[in-house]
Formats: C-alpha cells, sequence, structure tokens
C-alpha cells in the first residue's frame, strides 16, 4: 500500500513539473537581466574584445621595437606606471616616421620620452627630440612630433656649405648659408631670421608660425604633413601660403603629398589662423595609413 502511494505522488510531482518548468523558464527569459540566448554571445563578445586588445597590444611593442632598432631611446622621470604608455607613445613615433621621407626619418637618432606633466610638449634639433608621453592625445602628439621633426630637417639634415658665403640668417650663432635650401622658405615671409618682411598673419600658417623662420618652417611643416587639405585650402586663398607649400612640396618632399585630395577643410575660414597646429583635429588613422617611406 506505501509502494503504491508514494507510486502515484511521484506521478504527480512529475506531472506538475512538466507543467511548471516551462512557465519557468519562459518567467526566466523575460525578467532576467541577461537573457540566456544573450549569455553565449555576451561572452564571445567579450573574449573577441581581449583578443583585439591583445593584438593591438603586440603590435605596438613590435613597432616599439622597431623604433628602438634604429634610434637610440630614452626617458627622463619614467616610473613603471608609465610602461603603457611608453610602448604606445614609441609605436606612434615609428608609424609617423614610416610616412616621412627616408631621409628626413634617418637624420633623427635619439629620442627622449618625457613623464613629466609639467614639462614642455617637444623640443627638437638637429638630430634629436625630447617629447612629453603623457597628457597629450594621440593627434597632439604625433603633431608635436612632426613640428620637431620639422625643426630636425631645417637645422640638420639640411646644411649649406661656407664657399656659397654667408646669408643675413643666423641659427643661433651658427650662419646659414647661401645654398642652404631652407633659405628659399624663410625669405618669403623673413629679412632675416628676427625681422619679418609683413606682420599680416594671413601670410603665416599660424600665429605660432610668426616666433621666428625657424617655428614658420616647423610649424608649415607639420601642417603640410599632418593638415595637408587645410594647408592647400588656405594657400588657394593667399600667395604667402602658396608659395611656403610650393617650396615644402618641391625641396623637401620630393613632389609627395598628403592628405585627402577633396578639400575636406573647405569650411575653415581663408582669414582666420589658429595660433598652434599641433592642437588642431585632422584624421590619424588617414595619415598613418599614408605610403610608407622609412
Amino acid at each position: 500500500m506505501q509502494n503504491l502511494h508514494s507510486q502515484k505522488n511521484g506521478l504527480k510531482l512529475f506531472f506538475l513539473g512538466i507543467f511548471i518548468l516551462p512557465l519557468a523558464l519562459n518567467f526566466a527569459l523575460l525578467n532576467l537581466e541577461i537573457p540566456f540566448h544573450k549569455i553565449e554571445n555576451a561572452e564571445n563578445t567579450k573574449t573577441a574584445a581581449s583578443n583585439k586588445n591583445q593584438i593591438k597590444n603586440s603590435k605596438e611593442i613590435e613597432l616599439a621595437k622597431l623604433l628602438e632598432a634604429q634610434i637610440t631611446t630614452d626617458t627622463e622621470n619614467y616610473d613603471n606606471i608609465y610602461k603603457e604608455d611608453l610602448t604606445h607613445c614609441k609605436s606612434l613615433s615609428y608609424q609617423a616616421l614610416q610616412i616621412l621621407p627616408k631621409n628626413h626619418a634617418k637624420q633623427l637618432k635619439k629620442i627622449t620620452y618625457m613623464f613629466d606633466p609639467e614639462a614642455r610638449r617637444g623640443y627638437g634639433g638637429q638630430t634629436t627630440i625630447k617629447i612629453r608621453c603623457i597628457e597629450v592625445t594621440d593627434e597632439e602628439f604625433v603633431g608635436v612630433f612632426l613640428h620637431e621633426m620639422g625643426h630636425i630637417v631645417d637645422t640638420g639634415l639640411i646644411q649649406g656649405s661656407l664657399v656659397y658665403g654667408k646669408s643675413e640668417f643666423l641659427d643661433g650663432r651658427k650662419a646659414i648659408y647661401n645654398n642652404d635650401s631652407s633659405l628659399k622658405f624663410y625669405q618669403i615671409s623673413w629679412k632675416n631670421n628676427i625681422t619679418l618682411k609683413t606682420k599680416n598673419s594671413l601670410h603665416f600658417i599660424s600665429g605660432y608660425s610668426k616666433t621666428d623662420p625657424f617655428e614658420d618652417f616647423a610649424e608649415s611643416y607639420n601642417s603640410y604633413v599632418s593638415q595637408g587639405s587645410r594647408f592647400r585650402t588656405l594657400a588657394k586663398n593667399n600667395v604667402a601660403l602658396a608659395k611656403k607649400y610650393a617650396v615644402l612640396k618641391k625641396y623637401f618632399f620630393n613632389n609627395k603629398e598628403y592628405g585627402e585630395e577633396l578639400d575636406a577643410y573647405s569650411y575653415y575660414k581663408a582669414q582666420t589662423r589658429t595660433y598652434d597646429t599641433t592642437i588642431l583635429t585632422y584624421n590619424l588613422n588617414l595619415l598613418l595609413n599614408s605610403n610608407n617611406q622609412l
């Protein structure tokens, strides 16, 4: 009798379970924060994102090593907490060098990455660059790097000869000779390394360009590479800028041009100038995927 009673109770529980289970599942599907059918997709997405980050980090490490194989690198105020920042800055530096003419890139012998948030963003000349690696966006970092590369090319790579005589320009106490290609650029807006031919701001790519002919060159160099379309647009409306662009194109970049061919920056007002080209927005991904030169 007890066994028969137990069997009847078991059958009741079995049929009750069949009825309740679908209701319970339906409730769960409707009320759980992550529906059952999405859990697997969420896990796959998380794994894909993790793999993507690993690939990105691996690529940056590879590029950093390539940079160190060609150029001496150093740090100031470095701490291990900046390890990823340092790798990232090295990667950006290498990618920027890749898009420049080979002789420009090879003139650079040493880069020092600075980790003092109060430090100036960059210094450059002859064969070396010092650049701040923290508290700057990627676009700004590359902009500053290209500006300093302008100084490297201008004061280090391009050299005249004594036999051609001294020009009216001096780099500190160092004479600039008459066959120095940089003179073709300086003489568009400058009488010498101190005196402007005109104070008209529209003849300069930025406000900072009016500091001296060397900053004029470096700002224009950065603009030529990172903001080529903008430079071309402004040059259409100003004879001095058109001449500067033409000199850079012919004598420094062997006719290579950068930026979208479409007039992407036509909305810039031709009658205004920014103070500093290194803080302007531009398409960094497009720039770094230009034809490699290094």
